[in-house]
């Protein structure tokens, strides 16, 4: 399996020949069945198999400092990760071992994780330091009732957890391995702001609207499409994972720079898409984490963390970094389009969904997610990939 992308230099000229033959980037076609995204027994495996996965839980820049702490559920169940003070990230089972009330809320820090409920207290590596009126429990239940810390890692400027129903481990699954595809892409980024936005959307439409070009001239067209080419990407795969690189007007400079010193930061967006329900965006001076949890069968919670390389401004007033207009802007666009395809399911006009060649991540998306449900026991034979007839 392939471990990095392509390099820069590798990308801006497969990106300098599409412009060069108005080209894209072409793969298979896939179908998938409208049923897929409405059948309720189809969720529920969906949503068993998900909390089987390791996934992204955060960026590393949510929780830097020893104390700091971020709750949030995942696939419906409630983590939340602490960094200790070995400068270790752990994440934990949202739960107090007493009665079983949340420990934390939101983002925050704190010297000691306390239960508001009883006062039972947790250290950062969620041993308990102490239970009031300890002489009414049992000898020695404080070495039984640790917090419940689930596998994990970090990796690349992200915390990764092994599987929210804790059946995994982080580095067997390796998915820290993966992460190496980000290379330096949140190297160097502060955390500005995080934001949650719950939507009546399938989570698996919300994915695909970030994996293709072909809506750039339709869809953004006063947004993206005056600084970016319409139906023009370079589509990378590495196991289920994949990059689409969405390149700038600008990028046409760079035929005349020489190829160590070509760069695709400031001339592309790039769209890593993790699987199964991460989506790393980045922008000149500005990352974009994005956590998509289906909520529902047409109900999905985005989680979006800002990151930025632009240093804070010295008055302490918060800098704007370079493209987040854009971004916010093209987002609310993306968003109304995917309202339009949810509602469009429920019109009945469509037996399959039809993803062309030029949407290849797409597919590349649903193909890995059917395998993931068949080795999980669940027939997903239905949406098995119709190829076009060249």
């Amino acid at each position: 399996m392939t471990t990095s992308f392509a390099t820069d230099a590798d990308v801006v000229a497969r990106v300098l020949i599409h412009v060069r033959d108005s080209t894209t980037d072409l793969g298979e076609p896939w179908f998938e069945p409208v049923s897929n995204y409405s059948d309720a027994a189809r969720f529920q495996a969906e949503l068993t198999a998900l909390r089987r996965m390791p996934t992204v839980f955060a960026p590393a820049a949510s929780v830097v400092e020893p104390g700091d702490y971020l709750a949030r559920e995942t696939f419906g169940v409630p983590l939340f990760v602490s960094r200790g003070r070995d400068s270790r990230a752990r994440v934990f089972r949202n739960s107090c071992r007493h009665r079983g009330a949340a420990m934390v809320d939101g983002q925050g820090c704190t010297q000691a994780l306390v239960c508001n409920y009883h006062g039972w207290s947790y250290r950062l590596d969620g041993s308990i330091a102490h239970i009031p009126h300890a002489d009414g429990f049992p000898d020695n239940i404080a070495d039984e009732r640790a917090l419940v810390e689930l596998a994990s890692c970090e990796a690349n400027g992200l915390i990764i957890v092994a599987g929210s129903d804790g059946d995994a481990s982080a580095t067997s699954t390796g998915l820290d391995a993966p992460q190496l595809l980000l290379a330096d892409t949140l190297a160097g980024h502060r955390l500005v702001t995080t934001t949650e936005e719950e939507l009546p959307i399938n989570w698996k439409v919300l994915i695909e609207q970030t994996l293709e070009g072909y809506h750039i001239r339709s869809a953004h067209r006063s947004t993206f499409y005056p600084v970016q080419y319409d139906n023009l990407n370079v589509i990378e795969f590495s196991g289920m994972h994949s990059r689409v690189t969405y390149p700038y007007r600008n990028i046409e400079r760079q035929a005349t720079v020489s190829p160590a010193e070509r760069r695709l930061r400031g001339y592309s967006t790039t769209v890593t898409h993790l699987f199964p329900n991460t989506i790393v965006s980045t922008f000149p001076e500005l990352t974009l984490v994005s956590l998509i949890d289906p909520l529902a069968i047409d109900k999905s919670l985005i989680t979006t963390f800002m990151l930025t390389t632009a240093a804070p401004n010295p008055d302490g007033e918060e800098f704007a970094p370079d493209g987040l207009s854009l971004a916010a802007e093209g987002a609310v666009e993306d968003t109304k389009m995917s309202l339009a395809v949810q509602s469009g399911f429920r019109a009945g006009a469509n037996d399959t969904i039809v993803f062309g060649r030029n949407e290849s991540a797409i597919g590349h998306f649903h193909r890995n997610l059917d395998d993931t449900l068949g080795a999980g026991g669940v027939d997903a034979s239905a949406a098995t990939p119709v190829k076009l007839t060249p």
